[in-house]
């Protein structure tokens, strides 16, 4: 076998070796104490070359040469030397798997290997040990898209046990599990079209962000009837007071620019090929940058926004009336021309109704801009279940356009364009006519 764990295969044989010398201990066999001392040897060998730590190749070296020389001068070895040496080889090895996880983003890669990924999951068990715990973390997300629901309940069920498992062990990411500040919503039926034929599609690790008021992890439904996403656990939001201004006079904020602001020039271009009109409304208005290009070119704006804190930076540095509520909420009886929502649908709990409250805000021939992730994109095929995408907290549900144009469709919308974002890969934007 090789000498040093380098890639997640390697574990195989590993794991192979440590149950047949555990299994040796546990029958007391040491009839033939030279085959038992090589595999302690080979073992040991292979678990210190994989060790970057000076100290813990010293203890390790300690404890297995007490344990080599009680069998070559015993042959047999005492219960807590035993004991001994195979939680600090599990422990070492848990520490080798959570390093190449961390380094090599091992966890996001597939496994295919149904067999090892039931060693892992197995090897690194339920323990007391933080490290050996959050090796067991770590082996559950290889069941991410293979048993998604099982993956999401094992993930739970880590982080009530071990609340704070990452605090010690991660420096950048402080997550703790705190389920009486987290206000999870399960969703039964889809709430795309009221289906309840759902099946778990993939559980995302939530965790790893190390945002504390969402749960440690989130588990994505198909639907069967409409073929898109939802979350089954999403928090319950209070968005307070709506319809409400929070424009402030202070003129002299100044807005990072994420995007190359001409992106924005061309989307207009394109919007005014099937109305060229003024009357403007968008809908989250992100970091100003398209609020900021459509003034620039002439419209004449409005906004909506959910988050207070946006309404006012954005508003102050664009002087702009920007209102804070959520669009499902929001009472007008202005028709606009032209309908910006930008990467707003994935984030609301009724997007069929969002989608039909736009359409019912336009005049005749208004056009709806919409930008939405899209779970069949080029992105996504290429990348699979390593893309961001899929631990986005605040997503709720994602669309694929086959899924999305039968609701369109419905609706009265009829699409005019589809383009691949400029913006945000895995996305798509979509010119929609009344």
């Amino acid at each position: 076998m090789e000498k040093n764990i380098v890639k997640i295969e390697d574990f195989k044989e590993v794991f192979i070796l440590f149950n047949n010398i555990n299994c040796m201990f546990e029958n007391n066999s040491f009839d033939n104490k030279n085959e038992i001392v090589s595999l302690i040897s080979i073992l040991s060998e292979v678990i210190l070359n994989s060790s970057s730590d000076v100290n813990n190749q010293k203890i390790y070296s300690k404890i297995t040469l007490a344990v080599i020389d009680e069998i070559n001068q015993k042959h047999n070895v005492s219960s807590a030397n035993k004991s001994n040496w195979l939680s600090v080889s599990k422990e070492l090895l848990a520490l080798k798997y959570i390093q190449m996880n961390i380094e090599k983003e091992l966890y996001l890669q597939p496994l295919d290997d149904d067999e090892l990924r039931e060693m892992l999951f197995d090897f690194f068990d339920y323990s007391g040990n933080k490290n050996i715990m959050l090796a067991h973390f770590f082996a559950t997300l290889k069941y991410d898209y293979k048993n998604p629901k099982f993956c999401y309940d094992e993930i739970i069920r880590i982080f009530e046990k071990h609340p704070s498992l990452f605090s010690d062990i991660f420096q950048n990411v402080s997550y703790a599990y705190t389920p009486d500040t987290i206000c999870d919503t399960i969703y039964d039926v889809c709430p795309i079209c009221g289906s309840k034929t759902g099946e778990p599609y993939f559980c995302a690790a939530q965790a790893l962000c190390g945002r504390n008021n969402f749960s440690p992890a989130k588990l994505w439904i198909k639907c069967n009837d409409c073929s898109n996403l939802y979350a089954y656990n999403f928090p319950s939001v209070k968005n307070g007071e709506i319809n409400g201004h929070y424009t402030r006079n202070v003129k002299n904020n100044i807005l990072n620019i994420k995007n190359q602001l001409y992106i924005y020039s061309q989307i207009f271009n394109r919007i005014r090929m099937y109305n060229d009109k003024r009357k403007y409304l968008e809908i989250g208005v992100g970091n100003g940058e398209m609020l900021a290009v459509a003034l620039e070119m002439g419209y004449d704006v409005s906004a909506i926004e959910i988050c207070k804190s946006d309404c006012e930076t954005i508003s102050s540095a664009l002087d702009v009336d920007i209102k804070w509520a959520d669009f499902l909420d929001y009472e007008t009886d202005e028709k606009y021309d032209v309908i910006i929502m930008g990467d707003v649908l994935e984030h609301v709990l009724e997007p069929i109704k969002a989608l039909e409250k736009a359409y019912n805000m336009l005049n005749d021939n208004g056009v709806l801009w919409l930008s939405t992730p899209n779970f069949e994109s080029a992105t996504i095929r290429m990348r699979k279940f390593t893309d961001a995408m899929w631990n986005q907290n605040n997503h709720f549900t994602y669309f694929s356009y086959n899924g999305l144009k039968p609701f369109l469709d419905k609706i009265g919308f009829t699409v005019k364009r589809y383009d691949v974002s400029d913006r945000y890969n895995g996305s798509m934007e979509l010119i929609l006519q009344k």
